[in-house]
């Protein structure tokens, strides 16, 4: 009589995320993930025809339990300063967790595909989120930016860059600290220019 597993999809997920997250994607095999799990190889092909299709699940899943989390600190009832504060210390965190998993997705979409790969929607999705998070930050805390917004959504998205490249080497505290000066006088600078 097979045995029946529960949520065996949401198993394969967590399992291979733990896996890829702890060994990269070149050190991880369906049959690993499927050992590890106690699924049966054939099971997980059912779900995901291929390593590359899981590992880009796994990414997705990773990177929208992401932004549950900065969604939480922007519906919060914190003051902004505190906000802007938690919401980059979280990106930090999130960033860190997920030890390289999106930059791997990200090498092996250009590498396989040879496409560019802002063109993909799940990358795409991830930063326009993001992006608007962080707008809605500074316009809560620095009013109305619609003046020179092409300016400004360059900023934006220059932060969002730096957020990602910054060293994860390098302390989380002098990372935030380093943003939020770098908002600061950015708009300070921008105050300055009305």
């Amino acid at each position: 009589m097979p045995k029946i597993i529960k949520d065996v999809k949401l198993k394969i997920l967590n399992t291979a995320h733990d896996l890829f997250t702890n060994n990269s994607y070149e050190n991880v095999d369906i049959r690993k993930i499927g050992k590890e799990c106690g699924i049966a190889v054939g099971t997980i092909y059912n779900y995901y025809s291929n390593k590359h299709q899981l590992f880009k699940a796994v990414a997705i899943n990773s990177w929208n339990e992401t932004l549950k989390k900065l969604n939480n600190v922007m519906i919060s009832d914190m003051q902004i300063d505190n906000k802007i504060k938690s919401y980059i210390e979280l990106f930090f965190d999130e960033i860190s967790s997920k030890n390289g998993i999106g930059k791997q997705l990200f090498r092996l979409e250009l590498v396989e595909n040879n496409t560019e790969i802002f063109n993909h929607s799940y990358f795409s999705d991830i930063n326009v989120r993001i992006e608007l998070q962080l707008k809605e930050l500074l316009t809560h805390k620095y009013g109305d930016l619609t003046k020179d917004i092409q300016e400004i959504d360059v900023f934006i998205r220059s932060l969002f860059l730096l957020l990602m490249r910054l060293d994860s080497n390098v302390d989380k505290d002098m990372k935030t600290k380093l943003i939020v000066d770098l908002i600061d006088g950015y708009m300070l600078k921008k105050s300055d220019e009305i």
